[in-house]
């Protein structure tokens, strides 16, 4: 769980093997995630999904190789449950700065 408070921003998160399901019971969060895969049909797409109350109750599956962040919407902290294939494994993951050139999205 991650407790993300109103208008933070956590981005970019890269895993290699990992796969993210992500759920947010409460509060609101906007997902953005970035597709730079070689060979992918969608390398260089955008998808922005929102998360959480009143009426997106989902599960958004992020497959590794994906570029992901997100960013508190409501006024009080949104709560994030990711629910992974795997144990955490620090090296198993990258960062970027939220402001990377490399990522076509303006927070």
């Amino acid at each position: 769980f991650s407790e993300v408070l109103p208008n933070a921003i956590k981005a970019w998160k890269f895993h290699h093997i990992q796969t993210q399901n992500l759920a947010v019971p409460v509060g609101r969060i906007r997902i953005v995630i970035y597709d730079d895969r070689e060979g992918s049909v969608t390398r260089g797409h955008l998808q922005v999904e929102e998360l959480g109350r009143p009426d997106a109750y989902l599960r958004l599956r992020i497959p590794p190789g994906l570029w992901y962040g997100f960013a508190c919407l409501s006024e009080t902290p949104a709560l994030l449950a990711n629910c992974v294939d795997l144990p955490h494994e620090a090296k198993e993951s990258e960062l970027r700065p939220i402001n990377d050139p490399g990522i076509p999205y303006q927070w």
